[in-house]
């Protein structure tokens, strides 16, 4: 009886400590910056480049992007710093229908999507060759590498 009672408090702190242990290392994981990103579009005009991009939160945690800054083979950049109009369109009898350009700082929930229209500076990304996009966010940098195989015209677009 004597070896149970000295060998319990022992074995229910271990089972503790592995829960523990399992707890702290399953929130790490539920809560780190994993984000994804797709690029539909890359219109180029004669003045500006326009990035379509669509950015996932994979995690739990809400994200605030407050920089985007792209480097490529001979140009770096940063992408979305001001709202630009990119065109307007009237239909019949209803009211004009202004598009504009999204600017930084954008929010994205926890498990969200947000798809972000960005002026960058023109010629920022060289078709066909490997580009690095870098996040400012509220969790650190994050850095992703991407490559363009084909340029969209804005005038068709917009």
């Amino acid at each position: 009886m004597t070896n149970f009672t000295t060998i319990a408090p022992i074995i229910i702190s271990l089972i503790s400590f592995v829960f523990s242990a399992y707890v702290f290392i399953f929130q790490l994981l539920k809560n780190r910056k994993n984000i994804h990103i797709e690029i539909p579009n890359y219109f180029i005009s004669r003045d500006r480049d326009i990035l379509n991009l669509h950015i996932i939160n994979k995690s739990r945690e809400p994200i605030c992007i407050s920089r985007i800054y792209i480097e490529s083979v001979d140009k770096k950049g940063f992408c979305g710093l001001y709202k630009e109009r990119l065109g307007s369109f009237t239909f019949a009898d209803e009211p004009t229908v202004r598009y504009k350009s999204d600017n930084l700082p954008q929010f994205i929930s926890g498990l969200g999507f947000r798809n972000l229209i960005l002026i960058c500076p023109p010629k920022l990304v060289t078709l066909n060759h490997q580009s690095k996009i870098i996040f400012y966010t509220n969790k650190g940098l994050i850095k992703k590498k991407f490559t363009i195989d084909h340029y969209n015209e804005s005038r068709n677009i917009f």
